[in-house]
């Protein structure tokens, strides 16, 4: 990941800085808050030093090919699903608060918000959820690159409490492979990881539900505050030791091995 092309980062912004208004990009200075009232959306992108960037809308789930998380010219994720006790967080009806490096989300219905951003300088997209009630809480991630779970290695860990993904032609490495293979996602507190049943519910106006791979939902109990972490790496080490910076940055505690897991209650 030390490579990499920053004239590749600065050509695919500005393309999609023409195509795209408005946008918002963490190395923009001085941009003062935009409220979009519910029902209507606005898409946006955060930057970082690192060559990551998230595209996307404030309103409406991912409604085009170029939005997602990538890192340079490599697409990872499509996009996400919260679900607050077995209901979908339907983004039309949040009102959202636009800055030049974060985006919230307040879902009213649930006394709920979520609060994007991205690290100056990991490759680590952060959603902050919030609440005033205690809830059975999920993130489903949508994968880029391909609707065949054949087409993946799907990890999880344990131990670490991290989903692992990596498209098998990025894991097969070669002299011209300058990109990351893998990205992971994690929860704070730590969640279990379950299978996506066949009634899934579809999203309003969803552009990726068909096109991307859904390998499956992170379960947690949602008390007060709770973090998602969606981490680019070279391979499954990376994750982990970047997933551990953001703890600390966050001065979130990292759980010992042999304790039970904090969060989790059954439901």
């Amino acid at each position: 990941m030390r490579h990499y092309s920053i004239y590749k980062l600065l050509t695919l912004f500005l393309i999609l800085l023409m195509l795209f208004k408005p946008i918002h990009s963490q190395t923009t200075a001085g941009q003062k808050k935009i409220i979009i009232e519910p029902n209507q959306s606005h898409t946006f992108m955060f930057t970082n030093t690192s060559g990551l960037f998230y595209f996307g809308e404030t309103g409406l789930p991912n409604t085009s090919k170029y939005q997602g998380l990538s890192f340079l010219t490599h697409e990872f994720l499509e996009d996400y699903v919260l679900e607050v006790g077995g209901t979908l967080l339907e983004r039309s009806q949040a009102k959202a608060v636009l800055s030049s490096d974060s985006l919230t989300r307040i879902y009213n219905s649930f006394d709920i918000t979520e609060k994007i951003s991205i690290s100056d300088s990991l490759p680590v997209m952060i959603a902050n959820i919030k609440c005033k009630n205690k809830y059975p809480f999920a993130i489903t991630p949508m994968i880029s690159g391909s609707a065949k779970a054949r087409d993946y290695v799907v990890h999880w860990s344990s131990i670490d409490k991290i989903l692992y993904i990596a498209r098998k032609n990025h894991v097969v490495r070669n002299d011209n492979a300058n990109y990351p293979a893998w990205i992971g996602i994690s929860t704070y507190p730590a969640g279990e990881f379950s299978e996506i049943s066949n009634d899934f519910p579809k999203r309003e106006n969803s552009f990726f539900d068909e096109k991307s791979f859904i390998p499956g939902k992170i379960n947690i109990f949602l008390e007060e505050n709770a973090y998602l972490f969606f981490i680019i790496g070279d391979n499954k080490e990376d994750v982990l030791q970047l997933r551990n910076k953001s703890y600390k940055n966050l001065n979130l505690k990292i759980q010992k091995k042999d304790l039970q897991i904090e969060g989790i209650r059954k439901v």
